[in-house]
């Protein structure tokens, strides 16, 4: 106990795991903080299904926002987005235009200086020497020029690119390192306002009809003394080396590192909570122990957080996952085979069937009253071998953060209950994972109960393993 009369916490701290599996936190994007201590000498993974995403995510986090009297970026500051839209207001004040000379032919009216040669070719285009043609030389302001072509499209980018991604990271999920850019800020609010400035607006428009700006254009900008064409350059640049993947591995890795999130800790779990993190703990670390191994983004909407294809087998990794509408895990109550009941069934099973059986029938029947499904159960990790489609391989993980033996024998049974209960809800012929004389030894299932540290009087029995902090952990195929 402590002086306060709280017990000690034993477990191990969140700070000892997560440098262990931090490189692989660059996929997640879910609700939680930034780790820099624990991330800093981080190298993350790059084996990540949706790397684009992820890229477009980490490209508008870069910069920092200034206070709200500054017009100008401190010295000491890199070029980064959130910066430069934060300074983009006062600077397009300054906005470039040139004056363009057009030749316009008018019926009847005069507007500017006539061209008489281009006049006279008019008028016998039609015909008639005499019509009232007048082809008149006019200089119209344009925005249309190189440097102010480059900072549309990099609002064009930034927009794209902050609209997938607001999709992809949803507003419910607390992720207050989001917040930035969220609903009016200032960064949305500028963004907005500057493709709606009257003056780039006129290249909405016209950019649906050109090509891309040519990069030699963009080098040739990057020279130019005003800072909000330089850096707009610089910025789509950058953004272009990104998305067609034109930097080494070194560059991503450092792009990734500036902003790594882990989910949340606290320091008020119970022994008989799973917190997120630990959870991922396990995950990453047997994903770590397959080579090839693609992962997903993680957010608050995602289950399947890995996926990948090796010698002809594709594998999915889930994380809390229900099963969706092809597997379940609980209980199914009137999943009775009755005509296989095996000699010398207790008194007590038979009569709960037929209970189960009566009772479901006659509330219908009588009342038309159905019962409720039974309670959805949910393993803490799934993985799953396919080979032409059909499952040949399963592995269910439960995920308990404790050093208590009763906590520990919990999750041991719900463990069992997932693997005994696991099925294809498919039609398929057996539907259940495991069968019979032994359940639990049946080929092409296995169980992971992942703990802190417990001690054990034995092994448990069947395709069940239990693994600790600091075990190495097996391929269960």
């Amino acid at each position: 106990m402590s002086g306060s009369g709280r017990k000690i916490d034993e477990r191990t701290a969140p700070e000892e795991l997560l440098p262990e599996i931090a490189a692989q936190f660059s996929v997640y994007i879910g609700a939680g903080l930034e780790f820099n201590s624990v991330f800093q000498n981080a190298v993350p993974d790059l084996d990540i299904n949706n790397l684009d995403d992820l890229l477009d995510l980490h490209f508008l986090l870069s910069g920092q926002t200034l206070d709200s009297g500054q017009s100008e970026r401190p010295p000491d500051v890199d070029v980064g987005l959130k910066d430069f839209l934060w300074l983009l207001p006062a600077r397009l004040r300054r906005l470039r235009t040139t004056t363009q000379r057009q030749t316009r032919v008018f019926n009847g009216e005069v507007q500017g200086r006539i061209d008489w040669q281009e006049t006279i070719k008019a008028r016998y285009r039609t015909g008639n020497i005499d019509d009232p043609l007048f082809a008149c030389q006019l200089a119209e302001e344009t925005v249309s020029i190189p440097e102010n072509l480059v900072l549309w499209e990099l609002l064009s980018k930034v927009l794209r690119a902050y609209e997938e991604v607001d999709e992809m990271v949803p507003e419910a999920d607390g992720i207050e390192w989001f917040d930035e850019w969220r609903g009016d800020s200032r960064l949305v609010k500028n963004l907005d306002e500057a493709r709606s400035n009257v003056h780039l607006s006129e290249l909405d428009t016209e950019r649906e009809q050109r090509d891309p700006v040519p990069n030699r254009t963009i080098r040739d900008v990057l020279e130019s003394r005003s800072s909000l064409y330089a850096e707009a350059a610089q910025l789509l640049q950058q953004y272009r080396r990104l998305q067609n993947h034109e930097i080494d591995r070194s560059e991503a890795e450092n792009l990734l590192k500036r902003r790594l999130f882990a989910p949340a800790t606290n320091e008020e779990w119970s022994e008989d909570d799973a917190p997120v993190f630990f959870e991922l703990y396990w995950v990453f670390k047997l994903l770590g122990e397959y080579e090839g191994s693609r992962r997903n983004l993680i957010t608050k909407e995602t289950n399947c957080i890995a996926s990948w294809t090796d010698g002809g087998s594709k594998y999915e990794f889930y994380h809390d996952w229900t099963g969706g509408s092809e597997f379940a895990f609980g209980e199914a109550y009137f999943d009775r085979e009755r005509n296989q009941a095996r000699p010398g069934e207790s008194r007590f099973l038979g009569r709960t069937a037929d209970l189960l059986a009566i009772q479901e029938a006659e509330s219908t029947g009588v009342f038309g009253h159905r019962r409720p499904k039974a309670k959805t159960r949910r393993p803490d990790f799934t993985l799953i071998r396919r080979e032409d489609g059909e499952v040949k391989d399963i592995a269910i993980g439960e995920v308990k953060y404790t050093r208590n033996a009763s906590t520990a024998a919990s999750g041991l049974e719900e463990l069992y209950r997932y693997m005994i209960f696991a099925r294809e809800t498919a039609t398929v012929e057996p539907p259940y994972f495991t069968s019979e004389p032994n359940h639990f030894e049946t080929p092409g299932i296995h169980g992971f109960l992942c703990v802190d540290e417990v001690d054990q009087r034995r092994e448990p029995k069947g395709n069940v393993t239990v693994v600790e902090v600091g075990d190495t952990i097996s391929l269960p195929f």
